[in-house]
Protein backbone atom coordinates (compact mmCIF):
# COMPACT_ATOMS: atom_id res chain seq x y z
CA UNK A 1 0.00 0.00 0.00
CA UNK A 2 1.22 3.59 -0.46
CA UNK A 3 2.60 5.46 2.66
CA UNK A 4 0.32 6.46 5.24
CA UNK A 5 2.26 9.81 5.73
CA UNK A 6 4.47 11.74 3.86
CA UNK A 7 7.02 14.81 4.99
CA UNK A 8 8.04 17.51 3.20
CA UNK A 9 9.39 21.05 4.22
CA UNK A 10 8.11 20.76 7.41
CA UNK A 11 4.79 19.56 5.78
CA UNK A 12 2.88 16.16 6.61
CA UNK A 13 0.63 15.26 3.89
CA UNK A 14 -1.80 12.38 3.79
CA UNK A 15 -2.24 10.58 0.42
CA UNK A 16 -5.13 8.59 1.19
CA UNK A 17 -6.80 11.51 2.23
CA UNK A 18 -8.43 14.38 0.03
CA UNK A 19 -10.01 17.38 1.01
CA UNK A 20 -11.41 19.88 -1.10
CA UNK A 21 -8.43 22.16 -1.18
CA UNK A 22 -6.56 19.47 -3.04
CA UNK A 23 -8.80 19.28 -5.58
CA UNK A 24 -8.13 21.43 -8.60
CA UNK A 25 -11.62 21.97 -10.77
CA UNK A 26 -14.85 20.00 -10.34
CA UNK A 27 -14.92 16.56 -9.91
CA UNK A 28 -16.73 14.66 -12.41
CA UNK A 29 -19.23 12.02 -11.42
CA UNK A 30 -20.76 9.42 -13.43
CA UNK A 31 -23.58 7.26 -11.94
CA UNK A 32 -24.38 3.88 -13.28
CA UNK A 33 -28.29 5.14 -12.19
CA UNK A 34 -31.37 2.16 -11.83
CA UNK A 35 -29.68 0.40 -14.88
CA UNK A 36 -26.40 -0.57 -12.74
CA UNK A 37 -28.57 -1.24 -9.68
CA UNK A 38 -29.94 -5.04 -9.21
CA UNK A 39 -31.25 -6.28 -6.55
CA UNK A 40 -31.13 -10.08 -8.02
CA UNK A 41 -28.57 -11.19 -10.03
CA UNK A 42 -28.42 -14.70 -12.16
CA UNK A 43 -24.63 -16.15 -12.35
CA UNK A 44 -24.30 -18.79 -15.33
CA UNK A 45 -20.97 -20.90 -15.19
CA UNK A 46 -20.30 -24.73 -16.59
CA UNK A 47 -20.70 -26.92 -14.15
CA UNK A 48 -18.67 -30.12 -14.25
CA UNK A 49 -21.39 -32.36 -12.62
CA UNK A 50 -23.22 -31.61 -15.46
CA UNK A 51 -21.14 -32.36 -17.82
CA UNK A 52 -19.68 -29.21 -18.18
CA UNK A 53 -23.51 -27.82 -19.33
CA UNK A 54 -24.52 -24.74 -18.33
CA UNK A 55 -26.00 -23.87 -14.96
CA UNK A 56 -27.96 -20.79 -13.16
CA UNK A 57 -26.74 -19.51 -10.39
CA UNK A 58 -29.56 -16.61 -8.95
CA UNK A 59 -28.41 -14.33 -5.61
CA UNK A 60 -31.47 -12.39 -4.49
CA UNK A 61 -31.44 -9.86 -1.77
CA UNK A 62 -35.06 -8.69 -0.32
CA UNK A 63 -33.71 -5.27 1.75
CA UNK A 64 -32.45 -4.11 -1.96
CA UNK A 65 -35.25 -4.76 -3.64
CA UNK A 66 -37.71 -2.94 -0.74
CA UNK A 67 -35.00 0.35 -0.97
CA UNK A 68 -35.90 0.02 -4.49
CA UNK A 69 -39.69 0.15 -3.89
CA UNK A 70 -40.27 -3.61 -4.59
CA UNK A 71 -39.50 -3.11 -8.30
CA UNK A 72 -37.47 -5.86 -9.39
CA UNK A 73 -34.23 -5.32 -10.97
CA UNK A 74 -32.46 -8.41 -12.47
CA UNK A 75 -28.93 -8.39 -13.70
CA UNK A 76 -26.55 -10.58 -15.67
CA UNK A 77 -23.32 -11.66 -15.32
CA UNK A 78 -20.91 -14.43 -16.80
CA UNK A 79 -18.43 -16.21 -14.30
CA UNK A 80 -16.88 -18.45 -17.65
CA UNK A 81 -13.79 -19.86 -15.42
CA UNK A 82 -15.80 -20.78 -12.22
CA UNK A 83 -16.82 -24.15 -11.82
CA UNK A 84 -17.76 -24.38 -8.44
CA UNK A 85 -21.53 -23.68 -7.37
CA UNK A 86 -20.48 -22.45 -3.69
CA UNK A 87 -17.82 -19.87 -5.02
CA UNK A 88 -20.27 -18.57 -7.69
CA UNK A 89 -22.73 -17.76 -5.14
CA UNK A 90 -20.23 -15.87 -3.60
CA UNK A 91 -19.02 -13.66 -6.83
CA UNK A 92 -23.03 -13.70 -7.35
CA UNK A 93 -23.29 -12.08 -3.74
CA UNK A 94 -20.70 -9.47 -4.62
CA UNK A 95 -21.15 -8.26 -7.74
CA UNK A 96 -25.10 -7.63 -6.72
CA UNK A 97 -23.61 -5.69 -3.16
CA UNK A 98 -21.17 -3.54 -5.96
CA UNK A 99 -23.99 -2.82 -8.12
CA UNK A 100 -25.60 -0.81 -5.13
CA UNK A 101 -22.31 1.12 -5.11
CA UNK A 102 -21.62 2.00 -8.88
CA UNK A 103 -20.51 6.11 -8.38
CA UNK A 104 -17.54 6.39 -10.44
CA UNK A 105 -15.54 9.94 -10.17
CA UNK A 106 -12.92 12.03 -11.84
CA UNK A 107 -10.49 14.59 -10.77
CA UNK A 108 -7.43 16.10 -11.15
CA UNK A 109 -5.49 17.30 -7.93
CA UNK A 110 -2.07 18.56 -7.39
CA UNK A 111 1.52 16.73 -6.33
CA UNK A 112 0.01 14.86 -3.88
CA UNK A 113 -1.38 12.81 -6.03
CA UNK A 114 1.70 11.02 -7.05
CA UNK A 115 2.17 9.57 -3.63
CA UNK A 116 -1.18 7.56 -4.54
CA UNK A 117 -1.34 4.18 -5.90
CA UNK A 118 -3.65 2.11 -8.26
CA UNK A 119 -6.32 -0.25 -6.82
CA UNK A 120 -6.14 1.87 -3.55
CA UNK A 121 -8.81 2.75 -1.31
CA UNK A 122 -8.53 6.69 -0.86
CA UNK A 123 -11.66 8.92 1.43
CA UNK A 124 -12.77 11.67 -0.25
CA UNK A 125 -14.58 14.66 2.27
CA UNK A 126 -16.60 17.26 -0.45
CA UNK A 127 -19.13 19.19 1.08
CA UNK A 128 -20.69 20.28 -2.22
CA UNK A 129 -21.85 16.35 -2.52
CA UNK A 130 -22.00 15.86 0.94
CA UNK A 131 -19.11 13.11 1.47
CA UNK A 132 -16.99 12.97 4.35
CA UNK A 133 -14.40 10.51 4.32
CA UNK A 134 -15.84 9.03 1.41
CA UNK A 135 -14.38 6.01 0.67
CA UNK A 136 -13.19 5.57 -3.70
CA UNK A 137 -10.92 2.73 -4.70
CA UNK A 138 -8.44 4.29 -7.43
CA UNK A 139 -8.72 2.36 -10.93
CA UNK A 140 -6.15 4.72 -13.36
CA UNK A 141 -3.83 7.40 -12.41
CA UNK A 142 -2.50 10.05 -15.58
CA UNK A 143 0.81 11.69 -14.00
CA UNK A 144 1.03 14.73 -16.39
CA UNK A 145 3.79 16.83 -17.42
CA UNK A 146 3.31 19.71 -15.06
CA UNK A 147 2.84 17.15 -11.95
CA UNK A 148 -0.59 17.10 -11.74
CA UNK A 149 -2.20 13.92 -11.35
CA UNK A 150 -5.85 12.41 -13.07
CA UNK A 151 -7.76 10.43 -10.96
CA UNK A 152 -10.24 8.12 -11.63
CA UNK A 153 -11.90 5.72 -9.06
CA UNK A 154 -14.89 3.94 -8.00
CA UNK A 155 -17.13 3.96 -4.88
CA UNK A 156 -15.78 1.15 -2.28
CA UNK A 157 -17.55 -0.76 0.26
CA UNK A 158 -15.75 -2.95 2.58
CA UNK A 159 -18.52 -5.08 2.93
CA UNK A 160 -19.20 -6.12 0.10
CA UNK A 161 -15.98 -8.19 0.17
CA UNK A 162 -16.78 -9.61 3.37
CA UNK A 163 -17.50 -13.37 3.14
CA UNK A 164 -20.36 -14.41 5.77
CA UNK A 165 -19.21 -17.90 7.56
CA UNK A 166 -22.14 -20.36 6.38
CA UNK A 167 -24.72 -21.25 8.37
CA UNK A 168 -24.48 -25.13 9.75
CA UNK A 169 -27.29 -26.20 11.48
CA UNK A 170 -26.57 -28.63 14.55
CA UNK A 171 -27.72 -32.37 13.69
CA UNK A 172 -28.56 -33.82 17.18
CA UNK A 173 -29.33 -37.72 17.24
CA UNK A 174 -32.82 -38.09 18.78
CA UNK A 175 -32.91 -39.84 22.22
CA UNK A 176 -35.87 -42.02 21.33
CA UNK A 177 -33.51 -43.20 18.46
CA UNK A 178 -30.75 -43.89 20.31
CA UNK A 179 -30.18 -47.55 22.31
CA UNK A 180 -30.29 -47.68 26.17
CA UNK A 181 -26.53 -47.66 27.18
CA UNK A 182 -25.87 -50.99 29.48
CA UNK A 183 -23.75 -50.57 32.62
CA UNK A 184 -20.59 -53.27 32.82
CA UNK A 185 -20.92 -55.86 35.07
CA UNK A 186 -18.92 -55.71 38.04
CA UNK A 187 -15.40 -58.13 38.04
CA UNK A 188 -15.75 -61.00 40.30
CA UNK A 189 -13.14 -63.11 39.44
CA UNK A 190 -9.33 -60.93 39.75
CA UNK A 191 -6.31 -62.33 41.00
CA UNK A 192 -2.52 -60.54 40.65
CA UNK A 193 0.59 -61.59 41.50
CA UNK A 194 4.10 -59.77 42.39
CA UNK A 195 6.18 -62.56 40.15
CA UNK A 196 8.54 -60.80 37.59
CA UNK A 197 8.92 -63.06 34.18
Amino acid sequence: SAAETFTSGGVTYKPDTIEEGDIIGAIAVEDAGQKGTFNQVDVSIDDPQNRFEGRSVMMFNSNYLKEDRMVPKKGNFQAPYVTNYYNARINAKQYLAQSRSGIKISFTMGPKGLLLMAGEVIKISYPRFGWSNKMYRVTNLTFKEDCLVQVTAEEHDDNTYIIDKPERGEIRPSETALAPKKVPPNPDSLTATTEKR
